[in-house]
């Protein structure tokens, strides 16, 4: 007979086993975050069906989760479209100009194909071939009438037309078009492109997306079109866009439920039907948010080490040691893998900020224009390009690694990819309509980011409970935990805007870390996720929207501080505000913030009377260029002597008011205070006046 206890033990002894497994745990979170989730999209259509004025300005739908399954397949393939369409062009590269214009009038049908060079002709069936089957699935899928269907089709590119479309910043492409009856003399005089890397690889791309977009309207219309009107549904137009083509496809002249047709709206799935986000101001949003993050080379630092530290709680870091070591060592392997990741919609928080980007032509300009395009860090230019490479590869790196990872845990594509993009914040998802407007707005201008980020580190965190621990205790050492740290004595010596709460991020630690002698590092960007306090929380601040108001309307820094005076004119008030701005607002490094004071610098050095320096921590001695810089690392100095004494000076005008009032608990309370300063200064070793014999009187 078995012993009861020894039975009891090995069961309990295994459960717990069972537990701690790895797998089985993450299982256990996953289901406990799919519960949250089926809770919050319940929560989302009882509040839609008892107010539905909320749930239209709060973008609530029943459907939500449903829509967002069909609508990241469509983002992510997309992105694999192109990616596809990138290969096809750098191929045709390699050959001449001579080669690529001659390719280009075969395609045209200038040229019979027999007339080319026999090196050429197999290049040219390929990709003819390719093109007439794409436009046989476009026929087939109703996205094209078959009289429109063309021989010897290649869309025509025209580099007007290109500069014009530069502009959108987004792939937002027309029907399929008949061609114009031109000569070709007539089309090389409007400066046609016959470069055939470009006219084949975005002819393709081009009719591959209007394919995807007829299969997702085909995919709308088969799971929520109805032919009958009937209460909640709207009618969808059954407009045409030339030759029979209905603009909507499948969802043409069908009633489906209003959110349906407002996803089919934000997704971009028909051409040019989004006009929200076209308007010049989300446009200059848009333009700071990449002045302040992709071209400013201090962020790549921090987007690098938030990276780091989410690879580190994912149990990455092998794989990202992996995949630099293939980069350093079979850069052909390295390369299938980008290509076979790209091929499933390997994408970067850039398709967030500046849209997926088309095949483009390369501008040429004056010297002048290009100078002032390398300084600018604009698209197109050396450093530009290089920039947005860096910032691009900064998020694609981890995600590749990640990727790699699962793939070689017998994960399909598709899935690794899926698992990758969220683990490392899927900004190809789908985003709530109003949610992406606050952010659009600069009202809360990376919410996005945040928004995504959050609950991602929240569900990894409770995967990975012990290295999260490991990681607290690194921060305790280091003096940065806020959970475990005293915040009330280190706000006491920093600025309001650099102060930590018990809860100031997701990771517990403090928004500015103290790090000896008055320094102190914005340890809090090194974080993914909401930031809850500090001097970055910008999603909880109003942000740009009301930065540029506070320059604009009131005279007042971005973060509300004054910085005119009363006997200011207007025209010395209007440089003040304009040079606020741009200090903020354009890239810091060269035109922004820590460009013009390395240039103040510089020349203050050479001609002390052309201009004055900018000032340093203690507002009296010249800033140097590598203090300059060191702010924008993140590293500051505060003048804790100062900061403390103004807060003690603050207690000590309530301590006056509560004599007067004969508040005698307040007058308690505020003496403990005190009590408490004078410690922590002491600690620090710094004096502080904090007698009350004036305010007794």
């Amino acid at each position: 007979m078995k012993c009861p206890i020894k039975e009891t033990i090995a069961k309990s002894s295994k459960l717990f086993d069972d537990v701690l497994k790895q797998d089985n745990w993450d299982k256990k979170v996953d289901k406990l975050f799919e519960i949250a989730g089926k809770l919050t999209d319940d929560a989302s259509v009882k509040i839609a069906q008892k107010n539905p004025q909320i749930a239209k300005i709060l973008s609530l739908s029943k459907y939500g989760r449903e829509i967002n399954n069909i609508l990241d397949d469509f983002t992510k393939t997309k992105m694999g479209i192109y990616a596809h369409a990138k290969r096809v062009r750098d191929n045709l590269s390699q050959l001449n100009k001579d080669e690529s214009k001659l390719l280009f009038k075969a395609m045209d049908g200038e040229i019979e194909s027999k007339d080319l060079p026999d090196y050429l002709k197999q290049t040219y069936a390929t990709y003819r071939k390719i093109i007439d089957d794409n436009a046989t699935d476009l026929v087939k899928a109703g996205a094209l009438s078959e009289d429109k269907k063309l021989s010897n089709y290649i869309k025509r590119y025209y580099e007007k037309h290109l500069k014009e479309n530069e502009k959108t910043k987004k792939l937002l492409f027309d029907e399929f078009k008949a061609r114009k009856d031109l000569t070709y003399d007539q089309r090389v005089g409007l400066k046609m492109i016959e470069d055939s890397s470009f006219a084949i690889s975005k002819t393709i791309a081009e009719q591959k997306v209007q394919l995807l977009r007829a299969n997702i309207l085909k995919t709308f219309a088969d799971r929520y079109a109805g032919d009958k009107m009937a209460d909640g549904l709207v009618r969808i137009s059954d407009e045409t866009v030339g030759g029979g083509i209905k603009k909507y496809g499948a969802l043409a002249g069908k009633y489906v439920p209003e959110d349906i047709a407002n996803a089919v709206k934000e997704a971009d799935l028909i051409s040019g039907e989004i006009k929200k986000f076209n308007h010049w101001y989300y446009k200059l949003i848009d333009h700071i948010k990449v002045n302040v993050t992709v071209k400013n080379p201090f962020t790549h630092l921090y987007n690098f080490g938030s990276n780091f530290m989410l690879s580190y709680l994912h149990g990455d870091l092998k794989y990202l040691a992996k995949t630099l070591n293939m980069l350093a060592t079979d850069k052909k392997a390295f390369d299938k893998l980008v290509n076979e990741a790209n091929g499933v919609g390997l994408n970067s928080m850039l398709n967030d900020l500046e849209g997926i980007k088309d095949l483009k032509v390369e501008k040429r300009d004056g010297i002048f224009w290009n100078l002032a395009r390398l300084a600018y860090f604009s698209e197109g230019s050396k450093t530009g390009d290089a920039i947005r490479k860096a910032y691009d590869w900064e998020d694609k790196f981890f995600k590749l690694a990640r990727y790699k990872k699962n793939i070689d845990a017998g994960m399909s594509p598709k899935e690794a990819m899926k698992d990758a993009q969220y683990a490392y914040v899927d900004y190809s998802t789908h985003f709530n309509g109003t949610l992406r407007w606050l952010d659009k707005s600069g009202i809360m201008p990376f919410l996005h980011y945040s928004v995504k980020s959050s609950p991602m580190v929240l569900k990894t965190i409770m995967k990975n409970p012990g290295k999260f621990m490991l990681l607290q205790a690194g921060l305790v050492g280091f003096g940065a935990s806020s959970f475990f740290g005293d915040n009330e004595k280190e706000n006491l010596f920093k600025p309001s805007w650099a102060d930590s709460n018990k809860f100031p991020n997701v990771f517990g630690i403090k928004s500015f870390m103290d790090l000896g002698n008055g320094w102190y590092l914005n340890s809090g960007r090194l974080v993914p996720g909401f930031r809850f306090d500090g001097f970055d929380k910008l999603e909880l601040s109003g942000g740009f929207a009301k930065g540029i108001w506070n320059v604009l309307a009131e005279g007042k820094s971005t973060l509300g501080y004054s910085f005119e005076k009363e006997d200011d004119g207007i025209p010395k008030k209007m440089y003040k505000r304009i040079a606020e701005l741009t200090r903020n607002y354009l890239p810091p490094l060269t035109f922004g913030r820590y460009g013009q004071d390395v240039f103040k610098s510089t020349v203050h050095s050479v001609a002390p009377d052309f201009i004055d320096a900018p000032k340093s921590y203690n507002k009296k001695d010249d800033a140097s260029v590598g203090e300059i810089l060191s702010k924008g690392v993140g590293f500051r100095k505060f003048q804790e002597q100062k900061e403390a004494q103004q807060q003690a000076n603050k207690l000590k005008k309530e301590y006056k008011k509560s004599v007067e009032e004969r508040d005698y608990n307040k007058q308690r309370d505020i003496k403990n205070k005190l009590e408490e300063y004078k410690k922590y200064s002491r600690a620090k070793n710094i004096k502080l006046n904090l007698s009350l014999e004036k305010e007794r009187r």
